[in-house]
């Protein structure tokens, strides 16, 4: 609910741009058919990607994207280093990893509880750009 609720204030500041969620592709196909009917039935104009979806990849949202919000997720490093992107973690808090993205330079992050009307409004559009890096490394390249 708590995503649902920062895609909702998003989609009323960004109205212009595209929302799309994507799970991790490991995730069980029966919990991320779970995810998607919930996001759809409290969201329904966001795009999801199931876990079973394999025709559009990570890097390739990433690339095409100006903002980029996660949890704890070895894409959020690499979506830092790809360069003119705002990249936000949202510790969930409820295990152990959750905090993980702390020790980045560049991936801000915060709490599941925090205002996130707050955190939106103080995101600056501006200093993020939607090119694409062609020449930026995959996520495979850059755990590597």
């Amino acid at each position: 609910d708590r995503w649902c609720e920062m895609i909702h204030i998003l989609s009323k500041k960004y109205v212009n741009n595209e929302i799309t969620v994507k799970v991790h592709p490991n995730l069980s196909y029966k919990l991320s058919n779970q995810f998607k009917r919930h996001i759809n039935s409290k969201c329904n104009y966001v795009n999801f990607v199931g876990s079973n979806e394999n025709d559009i990849s990570t890097e390739e949202l990433i690339l095409n994207s100006w903002l980029i919000i996660g949890d704890s997720s070895s894409v959020l490093p690499w979506a830092n280093y790809a360069g003119e992107k705002i990249v936000l973690s949202m510790d969930i808090g409820n295990f152990v990893n959750s905090s993980d993205m702390q020790c980045y330079s560049g991936i801000s992050v915060f709490s599941r509880d925090c205002d996130f009307n707050k955190l939106i409004e103080d995101i600056d559009q501006s200093g993020a750009s939607g090119k694409i890096e062609s020449q930026a490394p995959s996520v495979i390249d850059f755990i590597n």
